[in-house]
């Protein structure tokens, strides 16, 4: 029974510190303060190995398979957490953010002269509560434009411009946006995270 709650407290212990080691990286980084990302590791991760180390403290007074085994899952579970600690430093924490053109403010009023709100809901924009195109809150974050560019703001602002001309079969119009008016509705668009 003693070995079986050694092992369970070794899974505990590398599920904690996984969960804490992205999930305090997710939160650092949605927060928009990356530097705490490598403070939150170092604390998961000399928490997580104290914890093992009482672990395999433990195990001397155990009987031989089960100090054996003990021993063994705690050092499986330290070498689990060494390299999710050496994964996540790294890889970046946070993606970098695009560098954005143009005049945000202008892009908001733009949003509401050509009408985009007819089809769209844009926070922010006066009218814009349509639901024939999908909501434009957080389109920052999305991975793709209208399911056929990939999420840029140089691809979108190339959309907003022509967009029959990366999916022939939707429904925007083509407007007649300029490339300066469009920088502009991207710059207001991407502040939508």
């Amino acid at each position: 029974m003693l070995l079986i709650v050694r092992i369970a407290a070794g899974a505990i212990v590398w599920a904690v510190h996984f969960v804490a080691i992205y999930g305090l990286t997710a939160l650092a980084c949605a927060r928009a303060f990356p530097a705490a990302v490598p403070w939150a590791i170092g604390i998961a991760s000399t928490l997580a190995a104290a914890a093992l180390l009482a672990i395999i403290v433990s195990a001397p007074r155990a009987p031989d398979f089960a100090r054996w085994m003990t021993m063994a899952l705690a050092g499986l579970a330290s070498i689990a957490i060494v390299w999710e600690t050496i994964a996540v430093f790294t890889v970046p924490a946070c993606a970098p953010v695009p560098i954005v053109e143009g005049n945000a403010e202008n892009g908001q009023l733009l949003l509401r002269q050509y009408g985009c709100g007819a089809c769209h809901r844009i926070p922010g924009v006066a009218a814009a509560d349509g639901s024939v195109g999908p909501p434009l809150a957080g389109i920052a974050r999305r991975v793709y434009i209208a399911g056929v560019l990939p999420n840029t703001p140089q691809n979108m602002a190339r959309w907003i411009q022509h967009p029959q001309r990366f999916e022939p079969r939707t429904a925007m119009p083509d407007l007649q946006v300029s490339p300066a008016q469009a920088r502009d509705m991207v710059a207001y668009l991407y502040r939508q995270r």
